[in-house]
């Protein structure tokens, strides 16, 4: 139709010179080049018209932009048009020798004073860095050396070069953001900052980090070297400051990128910043000179060079001072201080560590602080945690840490006390408290990290700078370091279980912190914490059924499962977990789960393994973590053969999770009849998995037919399909069940006989005879479980549409 009239060209781009037409012509001609996106190889003469047409609009553009406000929207009209043509034609254009001159026009574009329109190129640049980048990529596998990237950038890298210093100037501070304040994170500028400087850090890496740091520095080598004398006689929210916060911004960004071997304009940069975080600047007020924003650029940029710290460690002690002092002494830059130094404390742990006393000191002191008046979101103060934790398990000895985490974790646990109530309240299971589950958020923090401490090494190996505090005992040669820490911490623990066991939220968080807590201290020395952790989850979940307490069962099993002392608290909590468990996913009658049923025989109407989806994951979770750690345990006691039934019977639901925890518990178990390390142990579990398939066999091939038949959706077939498989196995594997067993050998023959009893049962007008003998051929025959998967698909294929067995 195009092509048949000329005239649908020619007319939306001739509408463009009538002011009441205009905005109707964008729109069509912005329709015309996304309609001919996916046909460029058909009418290639046609779309190449439309290019020349849209780039003879440059003139017109430039013309708009000169005109001030009265032509903003004109401006910003045809940008749109120039956006929409380099995006769906980028190939294109790069191919032929209009790509330069397109490229040009999206850095005129760029220029607007408008971030609206700037940001309006964002998706062109990034899908011309992704080919550019990619096809350098490429390139340098083929050969090597620095005409690669000239190949790939030249031709454009000065349209790059002008597109850095347009973005510069977008990201400054606009004049009428009085005061120069820090904007909020929901502030349009902010995101807008974050976004340009984003697409800033992806140019340095096709032009080079280093390249991109001079040209930055060259532009605005007066405001970096007289940024004291230049900005600070000016006001608060004069122009030179804004600017000298953009250059930081961007360059903190870029730094990112930097190799860490540098040598050049890094050292530099940090010595004017360390001129802009001086606490000293202040006026005859007492308040600083140095805007909020410069501080918080400032600190942005220590953050970003903590990989080339790591090489330049003579620097680190400097940067780290100054984040801890901004964390002190200056609020509104609190949230960058605490990341600048989480940043370096890790990879510059061992520079920290001389200081980790006077660290821990005054961040504690001035924390509460902080964190009353909100000026840290609550992952900075969990990172902040974190980080100290990291530089904790770090010191040598060990036994030194005892009375560092003690003064980490002390203060936290005050505040819990504080926040948890009192008299008739402490008694009312339904309480809730947000604080309480954020405090838990700080000790979690900490143990995760110190989960790595090696604390086993000679006492006599005294590091560096890691002396005894005044008046700190050594815990004993033998013991954990934290174990002291933990064994305040537990009162504390316990009355937060006893207050909100009914709150979810905080039970997680509960459940959380105390992972971290046994993890670190290990099972040895985390074993008196087995009982009151039994009474708490057997107690919880037999009332509640969190599922957070069903995480945390999971890793109390497989932590205590090797300590044979922890097998009464663990077998409490599989009863206590099992019996209600299985009251919930009852379903109403499982005597008529047979395929073709005509009553619904797995009630799908009312099905409690869909209605609780997540109840079936945690659960069979926990019962596979029973299965590997315990696995003699498990299988002789006597909740082995209901909790087996149960998981047949779940092997029909349609939620993802759920239905792949549920099969990967079956075929563990069915294959540890055929694989393990230990041949005594095989040797333990084959009778009762004999017994459990021949007890439950028939149901377990009615379940499998009914899934195949329809009630679990293909995309789910596999793990049906390998459930079977691992059947087909224990039934061919021929090995007796053992002496004493009183169970019988399961063999082919009654895999045989169930898969007929429930092919039999499927109405003749659904499938025929015949395929029904070939799928019972391929069970038998398959080579491995994907032929087997197969089978059951092509099996699947005759359930289509109204056929299905289970509608």
């Amino acid at each position: 139709m195009l092509q048949q009239s000329p005239t649908l060209l020619t007319s939306p781009f001739e509408a463009l010179h009538t002011p009441r037409l205009f905005d109707s012509a964008v729109e069509a001609i912005c329709g015309l080049l996304q309609m001919t996106y996916y046909k460029i190889n058909r009418y290639p003469n046609t779309i190449n018209a439309m290019i020349q047409q849209v780039m003879a609009l440059g003139p017109v553009y430039s013309q708009a932009l000169g005109g001030g406000e009265e032509t903003a929207e004109k401006a910003f009209g045809l940008a749109r048009v120039f956006c929409t043509l380099s995006e769906c034609y980028i190939d294109l254009i790069l191919e032929s020798v209009e790509g330069a001159s397109v490229v040009q026009m999206m850095v005129l574009v760029a220029s607007n004073a408008e971030s609206r329109t700037c940001e309006m190129t964002f998706n062109f640049w990034h899908d011309l860095l992704d080919r550019l980048l990619r096809d350098r990529d490429q390139g340098a596998r083929r050969s090597s050396g620095p005409e690669i990237d000239e190949q790939y950038t030249g031709p454009l890298r000065e349209h790059f070069q002008q597109l850095i210093q347009h973005l510069t100037q977008h990201i400054t501070y606009t004049d009428d953001s009085e005061p120069f304040d820090l904007l909020d994170d929901e502030n349009d500028h902010t995101h807008f900052r974050k976004s340009a400087a984003y697409l800033i850090k992806r140019v340095s890496v096709l032009l080079g980090p280093m390249a991109v740091m001079f040209q930055i520095v060259d532009l605005y080598q007066e405001v970096l070297t007289h940024a004291l004398e230049a900005c600070g006689a000016a006001s608060n929210g004069s122009a030179a400051w804004r600017q000298l916060e953009a250059v930081l911004y961007v360059s903190a960004n870029v730094l990112q990128k930097v190799n860490s071997r540098e040598e050049l304009v890094i050292p530099d940069l940090l010595s004017v910043v360390r001129s802009l975080l001086d606490t000293s600047q202040v006026n005859g007020d007492g308040i600083s000179v140095i805007p909020s924003p410069i501080r918080s650029s400032s600190l942005l940029v220590l953050a970003n060079v903590a990989h080339w710290l790591r090489t330049h460690s003579q620097y680190t002690s400097t940067v780290i001072s100054m984040a801890c002092a901004h964390m002190q002494i200056m609020p509104s830059v609190c949230t960058a201080a605490v990341g600048a130094f989480v940043r370096v404390s890790r990879p510059c742990s061992r520079e920290v560590l001389p200081s980790l006393d006077q660290i821990i000191g005054s961040t504690m002191q001035h924390f509460d602080t902080f964190a009353v008046t909100k000026t840290l979101s609550r992952d900075d103060v969990n990172d902040l945690y974190g980080a100290l934790g990291y530089l904790l398990a770090d010191v040598k000895p060990a036994n030194h840490v005892t009375q560092r985490v003690a003064l980490i974790i002390q203060p936290v646990l005050v505040a819990i006390d504080q926040s948890l109530p009192t008299g008739a309240q402490a008694n009312n299971a339904s309480s809730t408290s947000p604080n309480v589950g954020f405090l838990l958020d700080r000790i979690t923090f900490v143990f995760k990290e110190l989960k790595n401490l090696r604390w086993q090494e000679p006492s006599d190996t005294v590091g560096a700078g890691t002396g005894l505090i005044a008046g700190q005992q050594r815990a004993p040669a033998n013991m954990h370091p934290c174990k002291q820490i933990v064994q305040q911490m537990w009162p504390n623990l316990e009355r937060i279980y006893t207050v909100y066991q009914a709150h979810e939220p905080t039970i997680e968080k509960w459940t959380r912190c105390l992972k971290a807590v046994i993890l670190c201290l290990g099972a040895e020395s985390s074993v008196e914490l087995v009982q009151p952790l039994v009474t708490c989850l057997v107690a919880g979940y037999t009332r509640y059924m969190h599922s957070p307490l069903a995480y945390l069962a999971v890793q109390v099993v497989r932590l205590y499962s090797p300590m044979p002392e922890c097998y009464e608290g663990l077998s409490q909590i599989l009863f206590a977990y099992v019996t209600p468990t299985l009251a919930l996913l009852q379903p109403a009658d499982t005597s008529t789960n047979a395929p073709g049923h005509p009553e619904d025989p797995l009630n799908t109407t009312k099905d409690p393994f869909n209605t609780h989806p997540d109840v079936v994951e945690d659960f069979f979770r926990l019962m596979m973590e029973y299965l590997t750690t315990m696995p003699v345990f498990f299988l002789t006691s006597q909740v082995a053969s209901p909790v087996f039934l149960c998981a047949i019977n779940a092997l029909h639901g349609y939620h993802d999770d759920g239905l792949s925890t549920t099969s990967y518990f079956l075929r563990d178990l069915l294959s540890k009849c055929t694989s393990g390390k230990r041949l005594e142990e095989r040797a333990a579990i084959l009778g009762p998995i004999h017994a459990l398939v021949q007890q439950h066999g028939q149901v377990l091939c009615n379940t499998v037919i009914n899934a195949i038949g329809g009630s679990v959706p293909l995309r789910h077939l596999d793990k049906v399909a390998f459930v079977l498989y691992d059947l087909r196995c224990v039934c061919s594997s021929g090995q007796s069940p053992g002496p004493g067993s009183t169970g019988e050998l399961v063999t082919k023959e009654h895999l045989s006989a169930w898969l007929e009893n429930s092919l039999n049962a499927i109405p003749a007008h659904l499938v025929s005879e015949t395929y029904k003998r070939e799928f019972m051929l391929r069970v038998f025959s398959s080579p491995d479980e994907r032929a087997l998967d197969e089978a059951a698909y092509r099996f699947a294929q005759q359930f289509e549409g109204e056929n299905k067995l289970i509608a």
